[in-house]
């Protein structure tokens, strides 16, 4: 089935575990409270969120997609604002509509996935690719040492290229 999820991630004691598709169904048909438990799909995933997240992410996507179409009815075409902390050497002027989207779609991607990162690794990956700090300087803000900090941001970075590589394969 084409919109059945690859892969499915519940919370368990405050963290993600990786389910199949035929356990996920068999508790959906026979626990009244995982019943009430809230996804989104991101991808080719599928990923169990607070109820909080999963009403602000819906409000979001359906704000997201009024936008889209407001600007699509008046003939905007909109040139993706690429941080400069994603690194890319890119000249946006010289990609053409769809790829400018396809950026856009990605980096998207990264963001609903860091969402679901704890808040300290969400302050690791905010100061450095964000406010721009240096590993040195975000240790000395958090009293810590910077190899410390390096190898927080290096697991950090290790389980988004994962997650992303996840979702890519859909």
């Amino acid at each position: 089935m084409e919109n059945t999820p690859k892969n499915i991630f519940i919370l368990e004691d405050g963290k993600y575990k990786e389910i199949t598709n035929t356990e996920h169904s068999r508790r959906r048909k026979n626990e009244n409270a995982y019943k009430k438990r809230k996804f989104i799909r991101i991808g080719n995933c599928l990923m169990e969120v607070t109820y909080e997240n999963y009403k602000k992410y819906y409000k979001s996507k359906e704000r997201e997609e009024y936008v889209e179409q407001r600007d699509k009815d008046h003939g905007v075409i909109l040139v993706p604002e690429i941080p400069e902390f994603c690194k890319l050497k890119i000249d946006v002027n010289a990609l053409n509509e769809e790829e400018q989207r396809e950026i856009q779609r990605y980096i998207r991607k990264v963001f609903e996935v860091l969402l679901y990162f704890d808040k300290k690794d969400q302050e690791i990956i905010r100061a450095i690719y964000i406010e721009g700090l240096t590993e040195q300087k975000l240790a000395d803000r958090q009293g810590v040492r910077q190899q410390t900090i390096n190898k927080k941001k290096k697991r950090i970075l290790n389980k988004l290229r994962a997650i992303m590589k996840l979702l890519e394969d859909e």
